[in-house]
């Protein structure tokens, strides 16, 4: 993909999405570390290898993905005091509509 092209994807998803590129860094984080990794990942290991901004700013960012419906919060299998994160029921829109520009 050639980077006018990438940048434009960006835009249009500022418009549609409401999403910049921190926004998808996280994203990105969340659902490729689920691949990586033998377990779900946590919002904790999110802020701790994420460095596309602070742990503040990446904890406001995880809330709005999942306001978003972009990303799914739920309890932790063998500890409730940590949150999991899983796409949300809107992230296959987002999928979608990527593949299309």
């Amino acid at each position: 993909m050639k980077i006018e092209k990438l940048i434009e994807a960006v835009r249009l998803m500022k418009g549609r999405f409401n999403l910049d590129m921190i926004d998808l860094i996280i994203l990105n984080e969340a659902l490729t570390r689920d691949k990586q990794m033998p377990h779900e990942v946590t919002i904790m290991e999110i802020v701790d290898y994420c460095d596309a901004a602070s742990p503040a700013t990446i904890h406001k960012r995880i809330k709005k993905l999942c306001a978003a419906d972009l990303l799914k919060k739920t309890e932790h299998p063998e500890d409730v005091r940590f949150k999991v994160l899983t796409k949300g029921e809107r992230y296959g829109i987002l999928e979608k509509w990527l593949a299309e520009v």
